[in-house]
């Protein structure tokens, strides 16, 4: 994973810092973005020498803990919230942990896996894109992940619509099979999103004064627009449980419609079977045995009890 720290200045002058040299000079103005890896054994003394924060925050930081979470202090603000990654060898439901450390000088990233969403604000950045504060900062990085999040909810719903289609074409050749990793998707997503979603919305009614009017307005839209795909969500949910219990409908029907013909088959064959088995005993004064005729004979008689069973099951109704 990649590790790199920016000063950030507010008209969108930006100057790349070693990390090595990030404790070396104060801050004259704008703020610090320092993206890190928590795993990497130099993380703990460059969070010590840039912030001061209390032990909870810094153990928050470094646990193996991954569910969304946001801690309030009086002079940071600790958000924890996932985002998926759009690499060819991860599932996307499997979100990838982004803390976030918002401090009077700086916004601290950590991840230990390559997130877009990172990835697209440093390229941002590296085209001059301008970020008053810190907290501005934050409002994009979460507005992008969210973007990202929203993408791969399009996606999915557009193969449960291709899925619902081909369902009403009578074509459910795999459609099983292709269901059940949609629904896997559907719910690694969900579990991860519905706290998110309250989470940024205690986030965007706390008074921090390192969070600016505009700042909070953007999170407040965002943490609605992360509602809004939580909801997307469970309508998808129910859409393909809905398809998932036609396609049970349908494999059933087509079961009992095979039993049924067994059944009627079976039925036919069951007098024949007791005529066949009788005419077969090896004893004496079995009829036609010494006629040229008694095959022929034994074959008209079963042809005539098999066509009389036909005839009783219809006129019963049974087929």
């Amino acid at each position: 994973m990649s590790q790199f720290a920016f000063h950030i200045r507010p008209g969108g002058d930006h100057q790349p810092i070693e990390l090595e040299e990030l404790t070396k000079a104060p801050l004259q103005d704008g703020f610090l973005w320092v993206n890190l890896d928590p795993q990497d054994e130099a993380c703990p003394y460059l969070l010590k020498k840039l912030v001061e924060i209390d032990n909870a925050t810094s153990e928050a930081l470094f646990n193996n803990s991954l569910r969304p979470r946001l801690e309030l202090n009086e002079d940071d603000i600790y958000l924890s919230v996932r985002g998926v990654n759009l690499r060819e060898t991860d599932c996307p439901e499997d979100m990838v942990n982004l803390r976030i450390l918002l401090t009077p000088h700086a916004l601290l990233t950590f991840h230990t896996r390559d997130l877009v969403s990172v990835a697209t604000l440093k390229s941002q950045i590296d085209k001059k894109q301008a970020f008053s504060s810190q907290s501005s900062l934050l409002a994009r990085l979460i507005s992008l992940m969210i973007e990202l999040i929203g993408n791969e909810i399009e996606d999915i719903a557009d193969l449960v619509t291709k899925m619902e289609e081909q369902s009403l074409s009578d074509n459910l050749d795999g459609l099983q099979d292709d269901l059940s990793p949609v629904r896997r998707s559907l719910l690694g997503f969900q579990k991860h999103l519905q706290p998110q979603a309250n989470i940024l919305h205690r986030l965007c009614e706390t008074d921090s004064k390192w969070i600016k009017k505009r700042e909070r307005t953007q999170l407040k839209n965002l943490a609605e627009k992360l509602s809004t795909q939580v909801g997307e969500l469970d309508h998808l949910r129910q859409r393909t449980t809905v398809l998932q219990e036609e396609i049970k409908s349908v494999q059933t029907e087509e079961m009992n419609n095979t039993m049924y013909r067994l059944t009627i088959v079976a039925t036919l064959m069951l007098p024949l079977s007791l005529f066949a088995g009788l005419m077969g005993a090896n004893v004496g004064g079995m009829p036609f045995a010494e006629s040229p005729y008694g095959f022929l004979i034994l074959c008209l008689i079963s042809l005539g009890m098999g066509l009389g069973v036909y005839l009783a099951l219809k006129k019963l109704k049974w087929i």
